[in-house]
């Protein structure tokens, strides 16, 4: 009779061990699980677009290019409904395959009229210079480079909608527009629009 009830003390102790184990086992999963949600990642939305300036009027070429950045792409659109928080990290514009007159000067303007109806005015720029020695050219740059050719361009409010649209699971994409005019043409060339920025994932 002893050695019975022994072995039912036994068998009682370890059924609350399994019990205590697998209730360990499942809160220490769900916790990772948890754990697992809440990540940080960079990434750079790009739009790449081709400017032609042809010919002109009066002696100046101008050339007006609407395009929109996509922004249902990699990490971005994968965990859109998750992130807690983004912040822009800089915006700049990339020249490539350029073909034309060396020293072509050309000013612009770029605006996302669906975030801010106001445009940013660009002084002169080589676009062959910047093509061939694959210059950047920075519109903004956090702690660093921001609007620097219009001092009355609101750039704050760009990049705080542009922050707010990132976070903004029904907006697929973001309208903008580039401009540019001289005096030299023909000129064609490849540019790319690229904005990096940082998100936070949280856990659900």
């Amino acid at each position: 009779k002893k050695k019975k009830k022994k072995k039912k003390k036994k068998k009682k102790l370890m059924k609350k061990s399994t019990k205590i184990f697998t209730g360990l086992f499942a809160f220490t999963f769900m916790f990772a699980a948890c754990d697992q949600l809440a990540f940080d990642f960079t990434q750079e939305l790009v739009k790449e677009f081709i400017v032609e300036i042809l010919s002109g009027s009066n002696g100046q070429g101008t050339v007006s290019v609407t395009e929109q950045l996509n922004l249902k792409d990699g990490d971005l659109d994968k965990h859109r409904d998750k992130i807690k928080s983004a912040e822009v990290k800089s915006v700049v514009v990339r020249f490539a395959d350029y073909v034309g007159k060396d020293s072509a000067m050309y000013s612009g303007a770029f605006q996302m009229p669906n975030l801010l109806p106001d445009i940013y005015y660009m002084n002169d720029l080589d676009i062959s210079d910047y093509a061939k020695n694959n210059k950047e050219l920075v519109i903004y740059e956090k702690d660093g480079t921001s609007f620097p050719d219009d001092a009355n361009f609101p750039g704050d409010e760009l990049i705080a909608a542009l922050n707010e649209q990132l976070l903004n699971p029904t907006m697929d994409q973001i309208d903008f527009v580039y401009t540019l005019s001289g005096t030299e043409f023909p000129v064609v060339f490849k540019a790319t629009l690229a904005v990096n920025f940082n998100a936070s994932v949280g856990p659900n």
